[in-house]
Formats: C-alpha cells, structure tokens, sequence
C-alpha cells in the first residue's frame, strides 16, 4: 500500500468512497412517509397532525396543508419518483412546484387520488429537494378558522435502477474521506485506516438518509455535520502548531469566522420585516419619533441619549430609507464591529490562539446574536464599551493622542446610553491606579478626558439647555419603582420626576438595601426558593458549556485578585464589570442590560480553560474544545431562529410576500393602528396612504394612486374584487382595485 506521507493514498481512498457511493446510489431505495404518523423530517408548513374526518371514508391519520406547504426529499437520486395520495374538502387545482419550478399541476377532487412526478433537477440544492404543493386555502368546515389546502395521508419516494447521485453529496463524501484520512493518520494502523476512510462516509450516508429506517428520520446534512466536526478535531489538534509555526493560519481562520458569522446574521436579517413583539423593539417607536428630524433629535431624554436617534436620522438621510431599515441594518452592521472589536480585545488579554476560543464564546452568546437582530441600542453601546476597553489595553506607550481616540469612544458611548458615564468612572479609576505604577502620564490623562468631552459636550449641553440638569435622566424615579413601585408601572405618576436618588435612599435604607442587593444576586444566583432572584443573569451570557466555564473562572479568579497575580488587563475588565452591575442594580436589571458584559463572560471562560488546559490529557481537552465549539454554534443558530421568530406571524407574512413580489411598489395600507405594517416594516418608506379608520374612504385611499393596497379584515369587509394574496386578516389587492372603484 502506497506511504500514507503524500497525497497518492488520500486520492485513493476519496475516489474509492465515491465510488461505493455511486453504486450504492445505482441500487433502487424506496421512503414511504405516512404523514400523520413520525413525518417530521418530511414536512414543512403543514398543520398538526390529526385523525383523518369521518367525511372522507378513509382511517388514519393526515395532515393538512397550509399555505406554504411542503415536503421534503432527500437526495436519494436522479432520477427519483414520487406519488402523493391526498383528498381535497372542495374540488381544486392542485400544483406541485419542484425546487420552486412548476413540474405538475391537476385538479384534485372530494374522492382520494394518486399524484405522482419525477424530480430530474435539484443540482444545486445542498441536501434536500423541496416539493410545494399550491393550491387555494379556506377554512373547510364551520367552527375551524384554519386556512387549509388538501388533506395528504401518504407519500411514497423511490428511485428506479441505475439513478445517479448528486453533486453536492458526492462532494460531501470525499471531503468527509479526506478528513477522516488526516484525522485517523496516526490513531489506525493501514489497514484499518483504508477501511475507516472509504467505507465510513459511505455507511454514515446509508444509515444517515439514504435508507429507510425504522423510524423514519432522515438527516441529509449529516455528511456536512460529520465534515464540520472532524474538521474541527483536525483543527484543535494542530491549533498549537499553526499559531507557532504559521500565526497567519489562525489569524485567517479567526477571520474567515467572524466574515461567515456575519454573513449568516445579514442573510437572517433579511426576514426581519416588522418588529418582534414582545421585546426590546417596542421601544423602537419612540426612536422612530425622534429620529424624524434634527429638531427632535437634539432633545433631552430621560431614558435615551441622542447618540442612537442621530445615527437613525444621519443613515435616512444618507439612504433615504425608513427607520425600520436604518435600525435593522445598523444592528446587524454594528453587530459585526462589536466581534471585530471583541477580537483585538481578546487578542490583547489572551494572545494569539486563545483568542479564537475567546472569540467564538462571544460569536456563540446567544445573547449576543439575538441583540445583533434585535433594532434597539444595545449592540451599538456594546461595541462602543469593547472597543474602548481595546483601546485602552493596546494603547501605545509613546503614542499620546491614543488617548484622546480612546476617550471619544468611551464618550461615543455616553452618548448612546446614560450608562456610558459607568464606563468614564471605570477607565478614571484605573487610569488613576495606573498613575500611581507610573506607568500612565497626566497628559495621557488629560488627552482621554478631552477626547471623551468633545464626544459628550452635545448631550451635556443639551440636558443643560432643557432641562437645566448636567446629567440628567429618570434613573432615580426607576429606583422608586423597583424599591417601593414593585415595578408596577401603573404607579409611575405617584412620585415626581424630579424625584433625587438621596430621597429614595433615605426614605428607607433597609429596603433600599435589600432591593440593591437582590438585584445583585439576580445576576449572580443565589440559590434561594423565590424565583424572581433565581435568574442568574450572568449565566445567561454565554452559551453551554461557555457558561459554566465562566463561573469557573470569576471562582478561580479570586485567590489570583487577593494575591495580586492577574494583572492590569484583567483588572480592568473585573472593575468595568463590579462597577457596572453595582451601579446598574440601584434601580432593576434586564438581560439586555448586561450586554456589554458579553466580553467579560467570555474572558474568564477562555482565562480559566487556558490556566489549567494542561492538567487534562490530549483527549480530555480534545473533547472540551469540541463540546464549546458545538454548542456554540448550535447556540447561533437556535438564537436566530427564536429570534425572528417573535415577529407576527401575519404581518411577517405579508411583507415576504410584498417583499419578493411587489419590492418598489406604491403602497396604500388600510389596517388598525396597533398595526406595524405602514410605518414600522421594511417597506413602510413606499408608503403613500395609510388609513387607521374602521370606516375606510376610498377615495381619499385610492387618491395616491396606489400600485397595491393591504387591507386588514379587522377594518371592515374587503371590497368585491380579485384578491392576489391573503393570509389571515390581510388581504393584498392588485393598485387596480381604485380603477374599479372609479
């Protein structure tokens, strides 16, 4: 057998499991899916499961269809075969698009019938093929509102003799061949080496999806899955090697990372159309009042600096997008700022190698990914307060006016949030400490403190200017209601604006305490009965197993703080992090809240797996890497899904909808209020009427002559004409509807 030192052998073994693979796939395998029964990996946008209705003379259970139905194949062959059995309430036309390409259409009647069709395309899907089945929707008996399409009790996919396979799994077997080749190199002898890299890619796909098991759950990404972990494996073992011998590998890995995270967020923020309620975006209203015009902008707030509201009136201006737009794609922007920032941070605390891990903990949060989407000002304070931390840390010895580019980040950051002045007394105090090491001059000093006021002096100066207070905000009046209110927002009015945190403290300083103090503890975790402290918020940072990492390391911090052995970098990030929740828990704290100590979180976790990686054998530290990597990634993903998730589900409906189909049209809105559609959505700027009354006026409506109009049940009965689109309480009509009114 040729020396597994060069390529010959690692060619051999790819060509031999692609081969298996192809004859494997030239052998006919059948699916049957009852649907109704274990069907989950087949269907998408079908409703729940249910006994077929007496109606249709028939026993079992089925599904309906929605109206975005469909069923997914996996890639078995091509060609392959497929036979649909389904029932309609009503007689109807039924189409069945393959890979969104129309391939059968047929009326489909009261009595069961049999459709069948062949896939011959689907080249460049990466694991699955889709079927859609379209047909119309109505409710299809009295007392179920549910707009369904037909009834289906079974489908049944084969591939003949002799089908080939597709691209993109053969690729998926030799790369998966290659890896277990490099992988396996020195832990088999020859022998079984040959045999794990041919025969292992071949049998996961066979197992995986390609039969049919038992239980009926294929997993067409599992080659993909099976790459990305021995790739993984591959890349821990060596990750020592690389950053010594080749420190632009990690550095272009690290990179490579953070662009392919970033990209996934821009893709995913596609579909965030409207707000997501409940949440933070019901704040987002009042940034869309304040960011309408300069005027409002240069206001004092006692909840918001103008920082957030500038940068909303500054991007439409420059773009001539709405707020919505200008928000959801600032989040995502500064979203990636905050890892890049994150990155040269963790670069400075833990060098090149560990920052990666470092890196990928912050990546992972799923904290972190849902405030990436999420239109608000946490991500971009976020950013600001790590990128000043990093400037601070890496700042130049010789280089005076750093300094000054230091303090106009921290200063950016009081002028997006009250809280930014936290992070001016955290840098003063350790500037001053590092003063007493004369290791900082007072001119360093003064430059910072000019940077941060030339940043500032806009909010100073407006807060003086309105309201005759220098820092002025309602941070005492929210420590009312969390010491006395019980949060109860409906108590708001019962003490003045005015109100000075000395009055609250004084009133009663016992229960000022003890609110205080279990604000602490509901960051920390307490271990007491009553739930509303049993948050452990700081846990909530980072993603499993990182989390448990980083209460591991603030433990194992404390005998390297008393001793004085964890040096200035990491001083700086527990004073920021002691200051910030101390300050923070005079009044209540959310989730969001902690944010910016996202970084922290993820450096105590690297600090403590670094301290003692050592002291566990090469498999052990195998095996913590991967299960952080794992998880973190498995993080990402679950937080953008739950994330977008919190959108209406009708008017994020209708915008895809307008979004894919009517992308410049002129729109005319007829729906409630409370309606996000007309002005906070990805197409609130093509607005041209938008009419709240239960009685509408057409004419006034139609007078923008509109190219589609929305229109929303909840007003009134739509009016006698062709609907184009529909999907619960809104209903799209075609701009001609005003002709017809004409």
């Amino acid at each position: 057998m040729p020396n597994r030192n060069t390529l010959i052998p690692y060619i051999i073994t790819v060509m031999a499991s692609i081969f298996l693979f192809g004859v494997m796939c030239m052998i006919p395998t059948r699916h049957h899916i009852d649907i109704g029964g274990y069907d989950s990996a087949y269907v998408q946008g079908f409703f729940d499961q249910q006994r077929i209705p007496t109606e249709f003379a028939q026993a079992g259970t089925a599904r309906w269809s929605g109206n975005e139905a469909a069923i997914i194949i996996p890639q078995l062959g091509i060609p392959t075969q497929f036979a649909i059995t389904a029932v309609a309430s009503t007689p109807k036309q039924l189409t069945l698009r393959i890979n969104d390409n129309a391939a059968v259409s047929t009326p489909i009647t009261t009595q069961w019938q049999t459709i069948t069709g062949t896939i011959r395309d689907g080249y460049r899907k990466p694991f699955s093929l889709f079927v859609s089945v379209a047909t119309t929707t109505a409710p299809w008996q009295k007392g179920d509102l549910r707009e369904v399409g037909i009834l289906v009790d079974s489908v049944d996919v084969w591939t003949p003799w002799f089908a080939l396979p597709y691209p993109s799994q053969i690729l998926w077997v030799g790369l998966l061949s290659l890896l277990l080749g490099i992988w396996t190199k020195s832990l088999l002898p020859r022998t079984y080496w040959y045999l794990t890299t041919i025969l292992s890619p071949v049998l996961i796909a066979a197992i995986t999806w390609r039969w049919q098991l038992p239980y009926p759950y294929p997993l067409p990404s599992s080659l993909a899955y099976a790459c990305g972990i021995v790739a993984g494996l591959i890349i821990i073992r060596h990750w020592a090697t690389l950053t010594q011998r080749w420190p632009w590998w990690s550095d272009a890995l690290v990179a490579l990372g953070i662009a392919g995270w970033w990209g996934m967020l821009v893709l995913a923020q596609q579909t965030h159309v409207t707000l997501a309620v409940p949440g933070v975006e019901k704040d987002f209203r009042s940034f869309v009042t304040r960011s309408d015009s300069l005027a409002h902008v240069w206001q004092a707030d006692p909840f918001y600096n103008l920082g957030y509201p500038f940068i909303l009136w500054g991007i439409q201006q420059l773009t001539g997008t709405s707020a919505f737009d200008a928000g959801r794609w600032w989040a995502v922007s500064v979203a990636g700022l905050a890892l890049l920032s994150s990155w040269w941070l963790a670069r400075t605390l833990v060098g090149r190698g560990w920052d990666a891990l470092m890196v990928l903990c912050v990546a992972g949060s799923g904290l972190f990914v849902q405030y990436s989407l999420l239109i608000g000002s946490d991500m971009t304070f976020t950013w600001l307060c790590t990128l000043t931390m990093a400037l601070i840390l890496y700042a130049p010895q010789r280089n005076q006016w750093w300094w000054c580019v230091t303090g106009l980040a921290a200063g950016a950051a009081f002028l997006v949030r009250h809280t930014g002045i936290v992070l001016a007394l955290t840098c003063l105090i350790w500037m001053l400490y590092q003063r007493r090491q004369h290791t900082l001059t007072w001119r360093q000093m003064g430059l910072f403190g000019a940077g941060w006021l030339i940043v500032a002096i806009p909010q100073l100066w407006v807060n003086v200017h309105d309201t005759g207070a220098l820092l002025f905000n309602y941070q005492a009046k929210n420590s009312w209601l969390a010491v006395y209110g019980n949060l109860d927002w409906g108590r708001w009015g019962d003490v003045p604006d005015s109100i000075s945190l000395t009055t609250v403290i004084l009133n009663n300083p016992s229960q000022f305490i003890t609110s205080w103090w279990q604000n602490i503890t509901q960051v920390i975790g307490s271990g007491a009965n009553n739930a509303e402290y049993e948050r452990a918020l700081w846990q909530r940072l980072l993603s499993v197993p990182a989390n448990w990492a980083s209460i591991a390391g603030i433990v194992a911090m404390i005998p390297v703080v008393w001793q004085r052995q964890l040096g200035r970098n990491g001083m700086l990030l527990l004073l920021w992090t002691g200051l910030f929740v101390a300050i923070s828990a005079i009044a209540f704290i959310l989730p969001r809240f902690l944010l910016p100590l996202v970084i922290v979180a993820a450096y105590s976790a690297t600090w403590v797996i670094h301290r003692y990686y050592t002291a566990f054998r090469i498999g052990w530290r195998a095996l913590i890497i991967t299960a952080i990597c794992f998880w973190q990634l498995s993080s990402f993903t679950t937080a953008i899904r739950t994330t977008l998730s919190q959108q209406p589900a009708d008017e994020q409906a209708v915008l895809q909808y307008l979004v894919a189909v009517h992308p410049t049209a002129r729109l005319a809105f007829a729906i409630p209020s409370e309606s996000p559609l007309g002005k906070y959505s990805a197409l609130s700027q093509q607005r041209v009427h938008r009419t709240t009354i239960a009685l509408v006026d057409m004419p006034a409506l139609c007078q923008s002559t509109p190219d589609v109009v929305v229109w929303s049940t909840e007003l009134q009965d739509p009016p006698r004409y062709p609907i184009e689109w529909q999907r619960g309480r809104y209903i799209v009509f075609d701009g001609a509807l005003c002709d017809s009114i004409h």
